[in-house]
């Protein structure tokens, strides 16, 4: 094919988030279209050499942050991107590149503009565990996100459960929503595990200190635990964020600063999912987590909360564990249940990677994603 159909990427950052690194997994695995990732924050990018490396095309808008015009700012550097009367398909992934993307659509009806849903962002849970003044800003996005929800052509969702959501909470209609799973390079993660006898049990948790994440639970866990076992454990916590003080401070009234450690962003999570007996993903939201498909290929018996895309993947006693995701003193007993028969868990292990490696290939699942834009360009 000489002249490849292009995809513009519009992408709030290249940070090492779960959307940012499943995009660079995806498009630099693309043959029949060319991608061109466009970029909206002036930022640390993380992954950006990591596209450059691919010869993935970037362009910069360079928006700051901070600025409260973001979306006219967006809007009018986009249009320099898209010349006027130009067939362009845009992909936008992300909360500002969403708003730039529907106002540009409303503007410029010639463009096919297919949108994303990467997460529940307006779960019960979020507003349960966030301020009020928080939960009246969430309540103005998501009164402007309902009313535009019908502006783009397609909508890519990467869970059965976050299509459930755009159908019932935005009345998409249902035909308009694609699932595609996330994937991963499956020879990147898995570990052949073998069951090892350990005086030192060691539980990991992967992802950014944001409020998200729910690590406060895990460390209020982590207490109970302390109280009701001999054995001897750590849990190691691989992520940085806006919440690292804040953690560590909790972790010192709860009198566990000995056991759970704060190890930062590490560039080798299969090296230390390879080391780590038991994972622990305690999420208030999420949209598929990346974290979990890794820990998953990686054999690694799991523990994760009761959110609907994590019920999606892990069935209760059969591939894994599922606690409340309220409730500390239930992750407590799913972690001393783990320690006392490790030779039952390790066998749900075992089953979460069979499943992982059935439905998260990389490989697939970039072929499913390239012919998903093709259909649309054709018709």
């Amino acid at each position: 094919m000489k002249n490849k159909p292009k995809i513009l990427f519009l992408i709030d950052s290249l940070q090492t988030g779960g959307a940012e690194k499943s995009l660079l997994e995806i498009t630099k695995r693309f043959k029949r279209v060319e991608p061109v990732i466009c970029v909206v924050y002036k930022d640390k990018n993380h992954l950006e050499n990591e596209f450059v490396k691919h010869n993935i095309k970037l362009i910069h808008l360079n928006i700051p942050r901070n600025n409260y015009l973001w979306l006219f700012i967006g809007f009018k550097k986009l249009k320099k991107v898209i010349k006027k009367g130009e067939n362009s398909t845009i992909q936008t992934y992300l909360f500002k590149s969403k708003f730039i993307g529907r106002l540009f659509k409303l503007l410029n009806r010639d463009i096919i503009l297919i949108d994303s849903i990467v997460s529940d962002t307006y779960s019960k849970n979020r507003y349960k565990n966030q301020s009020k003044i928080s939960n009246i800003k969430l309540n103005i996005v998501k009164f402007f996100d309902k009313i535009t929800s019908n502006v783009p052509d397609y909508y890519l969702v990467i869970s059965k459960s976050l299509k459930h959501i755009g159908v019932k909470r935005f009345n998409i209609k249902e035909k308009k929503i694609n699932v595609i799973y996330r994937g991963r390079n499956i020879n990147d993660y898995y570990v052949d595990r073998k069951r090892k006898k350990t005086d030192n049990f060691i539980f990991i948790a992967v992802g950014r200190l944001v409020l998200q994440k729910n690590y406060p639970l895990i460390i209020e866990a982590t207490h109970f635990v302390k109280q009701k076992t001999n054995k001897n454990f750590e849990v190691r916590i691989f992520g940085e964020g806006p919440l690292k003080q804040k953690l560590i401070n909790k972790t010192k009234e709860q009198k566990v600063n000995n056991i759970i450690r704060f190890y930062g962003r590490s560039e080798s999570i299969k090296e230390e999912l390879k080391k780590a007996d038991v994972f622990i993903f305690a999420s208030i939201l999420e949209g598929l987590g990346g974290a979990l498909v890794e820990a998953k290929i990686s054999g690694l018996p799991i523990i994760v909360s009761n959110i609907n895309v994590f019920i999606e993947q892990i069935e209760n006693k059969k591939n894994g564990l599922i606690f409340d995701v309220n409730n500390p003193k239930e992750l407590a007993k799913k972690m001393l249940w783990v320690m006392e028969n490790y030779d039952k868990a390790f066998l749900l292990g075992k089953e979460a990677q069979k499943d992982a490696i059935s439905n998260f290939d990389i490989e697939i699942i970039a072929q499913q994603t390239e012919q998903f834009y093709l259909d649309i360009i054709n018709k």
